[in-house]
């Protein structure tokens, strides 16, 4: 590791657990930023790896330095890079990703368009492992995942895979809400700021690139905890049974969006339009059976494990 910078502008938060190899990938495309080198920083938190070493992945990056934060969740170890990190505005990426060169440079512009105050929320560039031959999931992902632009008009958030603010507005926020540790806490954040008066924009030419998900058992395992941390607030029982026809017409993935499959850019040729049409319906009744199962289980109760 070298010597802290003496006052970069950005700082690049990065938690990680297990995916040191990812993670290199990551680090490798920040080496390669536009952004002079004096101008930014990144801080590396490792949430308890047990499998792999991030630091070794983190070392011999100049600008990179690796914290630990024991406490699990994703909220927990970027309050702990925060808090380790001198950036006057603050760059949220994910191991997995992959900066574009020029990543750095375009959102500090952003920012600046501003005043310095606020957030960007930038383009989420979902790739497979075969750009020849995504699998179903893959295409999935290439068409619905990540979609800022969406996020930012109706939700008046951004996913923290490619989300830029300044310091002041997080530290006044007091950070992110450790009780969500996973799937929200992005949300979270970027409303907390929007009651301080931080504007959001989207930034299509301030890009990341994000591994589609290829594997069922893991997408199925991570949907339902999405599902279970978006509704975990919703009434319940009979109360919350009206909801569920509008979430299934209204919700994520709507009819019209089941037509889209079918001339969908992220497909190409009649099978992965097929396949893509295929993938979304399972997705939704998968979203639609843990909701309603969700509706009949008893609501935990403070001090519940």
């Amino acid at each position: 590791m070298s010597e802290l910078l003496e006052s970069p502008r950005v700082s690049v938060i990065i938690p990680v657990k297990n995916d040191a190899a990812r993670l290199r990938l990551c680090l490798e495309a920040l080496a390669r930023q536009t952004l002079p080198a004096a101008q930014w920083e990144a801080v590396v938190a490792d949430n308890g790896s047990d499998r792999d070493d991030p630091a070794a992945a983190a070392a011999g990056f100049p600008n990179v330095r690796l914290v630990v934060q024991p406490k699990p969740g994703a909220s927990a170890a970027r309050n702990r890079a925060i808090a380790a990190s001198r950036g006057t505005l603050l760059a949220f990426t994910d191991a997995d990703c992959l900066p574009a060169p020029d990543w750095l440079e375009r959102g500090l512009a952003r920012m600046a368009a501003l005043g310095g105050a606020g957030m960007v929320a930038g383009r989420i560039r979902v790739f497979p492992r075969d750009p020849a031959r995504p699998n179903s999931l893959e295409l999935f992902d290439m068409a619905w995942a990540f979609d800022q632009p969406m996020f930012v008009t109706r939700g008046r958030f951004g996913a923290s895979a490619n989300l830029w603010t300044d310091r002041n507005g997080v530290d006044t926020a007091g950070g992110f809400d450790e009780t969500i540790p996973y799937y929200g806490e992005d949300v979270d954040l970027c409303l907390r700021l929007g009651r301080l008066g931080r504007p959001i924009v989207y930034a299509d030419e301030v890009v990341v690139a994000h591994p589609a998900r290829a594997a069922w058992a893991p997408f199925r395992a991570r949907l339902e905890r999405q599902v279970r941390a978006h509704y975990g607030y919703r009434p319940r029982g009979w109360r919350g049974l009206r909801k569920i026809p509008v979430d299934f017409w209204y919700d994520w993935l709507g009819p019209r969006a089941l037509c889209k499959t079918l001339v969908h850019p992220a497909a190409r040729g009649p099978g992965q339009h097929l396949r893509l049409l295929g993938a979304t319906l399972a997705v939704k009744a998968l979203r639609f059976r843990t909701r309603w199962a969700m509706l009949w289980e008893p609501r935990p109760q403070p001090g519940d494990a």
